[in-house]
């Protein structure tokens, strides 16, 4: 994380590397700034300093949950913005794997694994 060698204050941070840089940012919020989790990329145990973090002045802690967001908000209407933007060239996914879905079982292992970091598309003949 770029922001941890800087050390300084910042108003949001979206967090989802592994839990020891998680307390390292929390320790790094601005008064009344945000940090969002939404995933955990190996450990899950956190250890911060709750006295540091309160003395910050109304910083917060939010988890997304995918599963828990789509029971209250369909998906389909955002993946329907998300596949024009695709569409209309303003959003580029990072694709780093692109195979036959006939492969799905190696491609799987390849991402339990981390080697490779950005999307798989499996084409479908």
């Amino acid at each position: 994380m770029i922001i941890l060698l800087q050390r300084r204050r910042v108003r949001a941070i979206v967090h989802a590397e592994e839990g020891e840089t998680l307390g390292e940012a929390l320790s790094l919020l601005a008064p009344d700034g945000i940090c969002v989790n939404f995933g955990i990329a190996a450990s899950a145990e956190v250890t911060f300093n709750a006295i540091e973090l309160l003395r910050i002045g109304g910083a917060s802690f939010s988890s997304l949950d995918l599963f828990h967001e789509l029971r209250s908000r369909p998906a389909p209407p955002d993946l329907a913005r998300l596949a024009q933007a695709v569409a209309d060239g303003t959003l580029t996914p990072h694709i780093e794997v692109e195979r036959s879905w006939e492969e799905i079982e190696d491609v799987a292992q390849q991402f339990m694994s981390r080697a490779f970091t950005g999307k798989a598309v499996l084409r479908v003949h």
